[in-house]
C-alpha cells in the first residue's frame, strides 16, 4: 500500500509539472531543455526585494522593427499593472498593443515571476496570431524593471536559417542604479535548427 502510495504521488507530480511546462509561451525551461526548430532566449534572473521592481518581458520584431510575438511577460504588468505603473515596460507595453489584448491573448504569454537563476523562454518561430514566420533574421527583446523608472533593455538579433547561433544580446540601462543592481545579467539568444 505504501510503495502504491508513494508512486501515485510522483505521478500527480510528474503530470503537474508537464501542465506547468505547457502552459502557453510564458512557461520557463531550464537552460538545456531547448527543442530544435526554436529560439531559445536565456538569462540569468535575480530576484530584487523592492516594490516596484522584477517586471520584465521577452519579445521577437522583425527586421523593420514590426512586433511579432511576445515570448513571455510578468503576468502583473500584462495584466493592468502597466495601468498602475507607468514605468513597469514602458517599450514593451506600447509595442505589443497590450492594451487591446483580449484575455486569452494575455493568459498565454504571461507567466508568475520566476525564482532566481539561469532560466530561458522559447520562441516557437510563430507570430502572434499562430503563424509560421518566414527564415531570415529578427530582433529579439528582453526589457526589465529594475525598480520604477530604472530600466534595462536588451537587444540582440538571430538568424533563423542556417546552422546553430549563438548571439549575446548588448543592453541600454536608463539609469546607474538599473546597471549597478540590475535584476536580468547575461541575455543570450540560441537558434537551433530543426535538423540536427
Amino acid at each position: 500500500m505504501k510503495k502504491y502510495l508513494i508512486m501515485l504521488v510522483i505521478c500527480i507530480m510528474a503530470a503537474n509539472l508537464t501542465a506547468c511546462n505547457q502552459k502557453g509561451n510564458g512557461s520557463v525551461r531550464a537552460v538545456t531543455d531547448q527543442p530544435n526548430g526554436t529560439v531559445g532566449i536565456a538569462l540569468d534572473y535575480k530576484e530584487r526585494n523592492t516594490y516596484s521592481s522584477n517586471q520584465f518581458a521577452v519579445w521577437i520584431e522583425d527586421l523593420d522593427g514590426h512586433f511579432i510575438k511576445t515570448v513571455y511577460v510578468t503576468s502583473f504588468t500584462a495584466n493592468g499593472g502597466y495601468k498602475k505603473r507607468e514605468a513597469a515596460l514602458p517599450i514593451w507595453v506600447e509595442r505589443s498593443h497590450i492594451a487591446s489584448a483580449s484575455q486569452k491573448e494575455i493568459d498565454v504569454i504571461t507567466g508568475a515571476t520566476p525564482k532566481s537563476g539561469n532560466i530561458m523562454y522559447t520562441w516557437d518561430l510563430t507570430d502572434k496570431d499562430g503563424q509560421a514566420v518566414a527564415e531570415g533574421k529578427y530582433t529579439f527583446y528582453v526589457e526589465a524593471t529594475v525598480y520604477e523608472e530604472s530600466r534595462i533593455l536588451f537587444s540582440g538579433i538571430i538568424d533563423i536559417s542556417g546552422k546553430d547561433s549563438t548571439v549575446i544580446a548588448d543592453a541600454e540601462y536608463t539609469s546607474a542604479l538599473a546597471k549597478e543592481e540590475t535584476i536580468i545579467k547575461r541575455v543570450a539568444a540560441t537558434w537551433k535548427n530543426p535538423v540536427n
